[in-house]
């Protein structure tokens, strides 16, 4: 079992949740996973998207980097 510690997750409004989790991914997806659904995206919904002004966004790995030195101090 790993280790966890107590992370402050702040929505855009600023309202702070405070979830005890292993990395800041994990407090992260634990606060987000009522606000949002993610599944893989058939071909005619990408082109129905990008047809009404839906621009792709890129998943960084920077992010699962940061999680990793932030496990690490």
């Amino acid at each position: 079992m790993s280790a966890t510690r107590p992370y402050i997750v702040t929505d855009k409004a600023g309202a702070p949740r405070l979830v005890q989790a292993s990395n800041q991914a994990q407090a992260l997806r634990h606060a987000a996973i009522n606000q949002f659904t993610v599944r893989a995206a058939t071909a005619n919904e990408v082109i129905e998207l990008m047809t009404s002004g839906v621009q792709p966004e890129m998943a960084s790995q920077e992010a699962a980097s940061q999680d990793k030195e932030q496990t690490e101090c």
